[in-house]
């Protein structure tokens, strides 16, 4: 009818009705209304007619589709939280809330020391594995960010062919002895040594191929708290030599708190002080008493069986 061309709900209603109407041409009224739905299909011819599936069905479907996708790994969600915690940067959280002896490694204890202090929520166990620190026992930043991994890595070796250490190419660079280096004088010391011309043993990675690269990718790497500028302390991590490196801190220790007259290593243990203070005491006493005796006549060699004795 016109009306229901117009009225679309109308419409539905009408070619509804006339269903039922042919329903009732080959059935009873009677026996029609005595018969149930489900004997009479209409439910499924309904559902047909609207393009609806019952519920269990699409639960059940929506079900295998759920399933079907792959559970979210442990490691994708912890690197989420270094990617937030670093401004988008993995290796900077690591260097600020992992590698917090700058020896470049995790322990297991030390990763999870880490993670509680960035209170993250998880499966520590599985995510140590998927990092890969079930193989070796620790965990490194390669593990986690090979390509700024690879930076630090080219750099570190970079200062150790040219100057002998990262804290000889600091000392170098600090040509005003402010004991701190800016971005601009980090770019600039690292020009005027050549690092942007140099060949190296081994291929430089991207990510340094100019300063604009360099103050991008390597400087806040360096710059451990963010406050732009670097110290010779936040190089450190850098040095290879361990006995070197243990030498080093334990300098810059004693300058932070006495002082660059601090610096010398000082007599290391309490036998080699007594040595020195002896053989000054016993020299002094043979010069007042004119006759040399036989302690003075060989200080040091007396002094040292006496410190062996006192150790």
């Amino acid at each position: 009818p016109p009306q229901a061309a117009r009225l679309p709900h109308q419409s539905l209603q009408w070619r509804f009705q006339t269903f039922v109407g042919d329903m009732a041409e080959h059935h009873p009224i009677s026996a029609l209304f005595s018969q149930s739905r489900e004997s009479l299909g209409l439910e499924d011819r309904r559902e047909r007619f609207e393009g609806k599936e019952d519920y269990s069905s699409m639960r059940g479907r929506l079900r295998k589709k759920v399933e079907a996708r792959p559970a979210p790994k442990e490691s994708d969600r912890f690197l989420k939280l270094m990617r937030d915690r670093g401004g988008g940067n993995v290796a900077l959280a690591w260097r600020r809330y992992f590698d917090a002896d700058g020896d470049g490694e995790l322990t297991f204890r030390e990763f999870c020391e880490a993670l509680t202090q960035l209170r993250y929520k998880g499966d520590v166990t599985a995510l140590w594995s998927e990092l890969g620190g079930g193989e070796s026992n620790t965990l490194t930043l390669g593990a986690l960010d090979p390509e700024h991994a690879a930076i630090l890595d080219y750099f570190g070796a970079w200062c150790a062919a040219t100057n002998g250490g990262p804290l000889e190419v600091f000392k170098e660079i600090d040509d005003d002895e402010s004991d701190s280096l800016t971005a601009d004088e980090f770019a600039a010391g690292l020009r005027g040594l050549g690092f942007f011309d140099a060949e190296s043993l081994t291929e430089k990675p991207v990510g340094l191929e100019d300063e604009a690269a360099v103050l991008r990718n390597l400087f806040p790497l360096l710059d451990q708290n963010g406050h732009g500028c670097i110290t010779a302390s936040q190089l450190l991590f850098l040095e290879k030599d361990t006995p070197k490196k243990a030498q080093l801190s334990r300098q810059l220790a004693r300058i932070a708190a006495h002082g660059a007259a601090a610096a010398p290593e000082p007599l290391s243990n309490s036998a080699q002080k007594m040595l020195s203070d002896l053989a000054m005491q016993t020299t002094t006493l043979a010069a007042n008493i004119g006759r040399p005796s036989a302690e003075a006549s060989c200080p040091t060699s007396w002094a040292r069986g006496a410190a062996r004795r006192a150790a």
